[in-house]
């Protein structure tokens, strides 16, 4: 996948002293995601089978990819954040989210 590549490339691949140097993870988990199934855009935030059911499948293998990322690295965990549909800066919960994120990023 995508991601995989991007990790292993722009990771992995790095020295220990590097990693914690140069490299930053966001690590955002979306709650009451069986709520939303049926929105239309459900599939913008969330891996779905194409028979529009949670595809576990990705969710593991996103799992795993998040346990390679060694300690060394610095990680702003977020979450888990109910969706709404989207992220909407209008619920207390998503504007905070979002002031985190971008303070976070500000460093």
């Amino acid at each position: 996948s995508i991601t995989e590549e991007e990790l292993s490339r722009g990771l992995l691949w790095m020295s220990s002293a590097k990693q914690s140097r140069s490299t930053l993870t966001y690590h955002r988990t979306i709650g009451n995601q069986e709520e939303w199934l049926e929105h239309p855009q459900a599939g913008n935030f969330l891996d779905l089978c194409p028979d529009g059911t949670l595809d576990t499948e990705a969710q593991a293998m996103l799992q795993d990819l998040q346990k390679m990322i060694p300690p060394t690295v610095r990680r702003r965990d977020y979450g888990p954040l109910e969706w709404g549909p989207g992220i909407n800066a209008a619920l207390p919960s998503h504007r905070e989210y979002l002031i985190d994120l971008a303070d976070d990023f500000a460093e």
